[in-house]
């Protein structure tokens, strides 16, 4: 078929290869830390074939699939694995991200019957990590208590079942466990349900690159980042919706806002697409936090607000820093302003993330009045979860990874919409 305007036409098997390539260099990137000692030569022969294959997928298209898979084996689970094995030859606070040590030290918190987030973390590892004395994760446990659930018995398994610790090196327990095999299962269930879903689109390795192995988001899972849960439960949701599967999807988008908070700003978009039956919707959405959240509610409301909702917003005693360098948005030209004294001074930074999303809020309902449907919900969530995040206190580039990602998921809608008009919903 000829294309209508001057410029020859991408085949989808071309431009599935390109994307897959451009992924590969984000894994080939400095992004990853490369090992050393005797297991270099391993780490770089298997970012070697992984190149090899993107280069395979671009020039034979046919070898498309087997090329993704080799480069989600030697160019994520290889690193990861050196990483972790690395780790647990040298210290804690070694060769991860530092949610991997917090989170390792909160479970044995709990285990030990201690609150992390009344406890702060100045006697554990967590500020060797990195020689980083002013890590505000040192005073505060800011993530939803719903990942912690999940690792707690996971911990639990490994360190009864796995192989002994090197002796004569710091370790956390005396029996294996690294916090990324909880990060590399979501990890695999995520690119499982996306691989999945797009089984019969035409840009099937290309958008299954650009939602999970995209350069801000495949280069993070190797060193702990833990986004790919938030994302795991993201697609869930929208396969449930594309599927007609209101409720479900409502109930599986709130597991994925008690993953991470930061999709708090999507419940409107939802609620608004299944106006008719809003209520229901608004309390499935907002069930699993809340459920989740209230031992430690009750057991001290105070400390568990402070670390989940005041620190990062620059409240309290050791807040977040202002970021400024490191960080992504609004937040430096504050500091190249010097609008405030030091990045650890309160900003009302609330102010300027509610001027800019309002206005997202009434574009994309005036979007979703003209066009409903789940690809308008989740791509107006994308773009306001970006204002929001831009114009705060701190953005990291996982955070646009993932926006991407959620980005990308919502240009592959089958055209199903949400029952605004209809009080039937399934689920």
């Amino acid at each position: 078929m000829k294309p209508n305007g001057p410029f020859a036409a991408i085949l989808a098997s071309r431009l599935n290869g390109l994307v897959l390539l451009l992924c590969a260099m984000g894994l080939a990137s400095p992004l990853v830390a490369a090992a050393v000692g005797t297991s270099a030569p391993l780490f770089w022969t298997a970012r070697a074939i992984g190149m090899g294959l993107a280069v395979a997928a671009v020039a034979w298209p046919r070898v498309q699939r087997w090329s993704f898979w080799g480069i989600v084996v030697f160019m994520v689970l290889v690193p990861a694995v050196l990483q972790m094995h690395y780790r647990a030859w040298t210290a804690p606070h070694t060769w991860c991200h530092d949610s991997v040590v917090q989170f390792e030290e909160a479970i044995r918190m709990v285990r030990q019957k201690q609150n992390p987030y009344k406890e702060d973390f100045t006697r554990t590892s967590l500020p060797l990590w990195s020689d980083w004395k002013d890590n505000p994760a040192v005073y505060h446990f800011v993530y939803p208590p719903l990942l912690l659930y999940v690792s707690v018995p996971v911990e639990s398994a490994c360190r009864a079942c796995l192989w002994k610790m090197p002796e004569k090196v710091d370790k956390l327990g005396d029996r294996f466990y690294d916090q990324r095999i909880v990060v590399l299962g979501f990890f695999m269930g995520f690119l499982g349900l996306v691989w999945r879903y797009l089984r019969e689109h035409p840009h099937r390795v290309g958008l299954t690159a650009l939602i999970v192995l995209n350069p801000w988001v495949g280069p993070f899972v190797i060193e702990g980042r833990n986004d790919v849960a938030m994302l795991f439960w993201t697609v869930a949701a929208w396969m449930a919706y594309e599927n007609g599967k209101s409720r479900t999807g409502h109930l599986l988008l709130g597991v994925a806002i008690a993953t991470k908070t930061l999709l708090l700003p999507m419940i409107p978009f939802v609620a608004t697409a299944h106006r008719r039956e809003w209520p229901v919707c608004v309390g499935l959405l907002m069930a699993p936090i809340v459920v989740t959240s209230m031992p430690f509610l009750i057991a001290d409301p105070s400390s568990f607000v402070n670390d989940v909702i005041g620190a990062p917003a620059g409240l309290g005693d050791h807040p977040f820093q202002i970021r400024g360098p490191g960080g992504l948005g609004f937040a430096n030209l504050v500091m190249m302003m010097h609008w405030v004294k030091t990045d650890q001074d309160y900003f009302p930074f609330g102010i300027f993330q509610l001027a800019a999303y309002v206005p997202c809020l009434i574009y994309g309902f005036r979007s979703l009045k003209r066009e409903p449907g789940n690809g308008g919900v989740f791509w107006w969530s994308a773009v306001s979860l970006f204002a929001v995040l831009f114009f705060g206190r701190f953005i990291h580039d996982n955070y646009i990874g993932s926006l991407l990602s959620i980005a990308v998921i919502s240009q592959t809608a089958r055209g199903t919409s949400p029952p605004a008009s209809s009080t039937s919903s399934g689920g």
